[in-house]
């Protein structure tokens, strides 16, 4: 799991085997929620596995995209319009090449609607 420093800067995971397992997980549960390969590209496939990720806990946009989520902004805004409460906030991220990333987003379930469905 990311880890925050001083100054709220956020570092990236650098347990690659925990990111993967996760990313696994999602798959795996998508793939039970709807007739798609885990690995697929498809909006409903891709929305099923952000929701996952994002009951397990917050996730920034690099770590969504190392997780096969193409575009995380869009799979959250379609989220969002099936009535799941998503909070973003903007962090300062250093990356595992130390580089640092000004103004990605966070990504947070506040918590689950009643009757969505995705």
């Amino acid at each position: 799991m990311a880890g925050i420093e001083a100054g709220g800067v956020m570092t990236s995971p650098t347990n690659s085997h925990a990111l993967r397992e996760q990313g696994e997980a999602a798959n795996q549960s998508a793939a039970n929620r709807s007739n798609y390969n885990p690995w697929s590209t498809a909006t409903e496939a891709q929305n099923s596995k952000l929701l996952h990720l994002l009951q397990l806990r917050p996730h920034h946009s690099e770590e969504l995209r190392k997780l096969g989520l193409y575009h995380p902004p869009a799979r959250v805004r379609d989220l969002r319009q099936a009535g799941y409460p998503i909070a973003t906030n903007r962090i300062n991220l250093i990356d595992r090449d130390g580089f640092q990333h000004h103004g990605v987003a966070l990504y947070s379930l506040i918590a689950e609607s009643g009757g969505c469905n995705v």
